[in-house]
């Protein structure tokens, strides 16, 4: 007597995941989607936190009129984001900070302070700022630049924040669709927008996507109706068993309502009224 062997079943592996946190403006944090955040964080406990520019706000130090104890107000968003991250370490073993247009004000309006108005800050530059205040000491700087136009998330996906590129807040909006365009066969993520979008192009068998990103603040002054919308992204890594060295990538958008946000079939946040 024959007896067929039951199929195995396939092995579940864990994708290497990385949580992707742009605009949170922690000056004007929108703190419900904050908390989903955080507590999507602890549960999924990510490989990666990936902080992709503008994590400051420093509306104080823009370009518009600047108060006499304006670095002195912007110390104390420091203050405000620095547990912020350090909370977010606790459930990761990496985070990366890019810098955005927002987050370069410090440095900007540092080299061009007096020394009266310096008072109580702790460092030069933003990075130098934050790890006196008690940044832990892990969290990695990084900086756009000509040489190096992003962060490379995997071999085939790079972030970028996206205030040196063509279009900002007044371009297309089909964002995605016109980077796709332009970036020859690699994926992006950009933030800057505020705008949650994701489209995808296949040729010779690739497929490359463009996401841009969605906010965690709240509404500016100068647009408090914005159409913006909140939330984070998260990239899921698998290393091909075709290709090798070539790593497929699953994004996805994770958008809160109401307090509330949704991923891997789980719900996080709680609702607000």
């Amino acid at each position: 007597m024959i007896h067929k062997s039951e199929p195995k079943p396939l092995r579940s592996r864990r994708p290497y995941i990385i949580g992707v946190l742009s605009d949170m403006h922690f000056g004007i944090i929108h703190k419900p989607t904050l908390a989903a955040c955080e507590e999507w964080c602890k549960d999924i406990r990510p490989d990666e936190i990936f902080l992709n520019g503008d994590s400051f706000d420093f509306s104080m130090l823009s370009a518009y009129p600047k108060s006499a104890d304006a670095l002195a107000c912007a110390i104390d968003e420091v203050k405000i984001g620095v547990p912020i991250i350090n909370r977010l370490h606790k459930y990761t073993k990496r985070i990366r900070i890019l810098y955005g247009n927002h987050d370069k004000r410090w440095e900007k309006a540092v080299l061009g302070a007096n020394a009266q108005a310096l008072k109580g800050a702790k460092g030069l530059t933003l990075a130098d700022q934050c790890f006196n205040q008690g940044l832990d000491k892990r969290v990695e700087w990084c900086k756009e630049t000509a040489a190096a136009p992003g962060v490379w998330l995997s071999d085939s996906v790079v972030a970028r924040h996206g205030d040196l590129q063509a279009g900002r807040f007044g371009g297309s909006p089909n964002l995605c669709v016109n980077k796709l365009n332009k970036n020859n066969g690699f994926s992006e993520l950009v933030g800057h927008h505020h705008k949650a979008q994701l489209a995808y192009r296949t040729a010779f068998d690739r497929t490359a996507f463009v996401m841009s990103l969605p906010t965690m603040a709240d509404y500016e002054d100068y647009a408090p109706a914005a159409d913006w919308q909140r939330g984070w992204a998260v990239l899921s890594l698998h290393k091909s068993p075709k290709t090798e060295g070539h790593t497929i990538v699953q994004p996805s958008l994770v958008l809160v309502e109401e307090g509330l946000a949704m991923w891997g079939g789980r719900t996080y946040g709680r609702h607000c009224p």
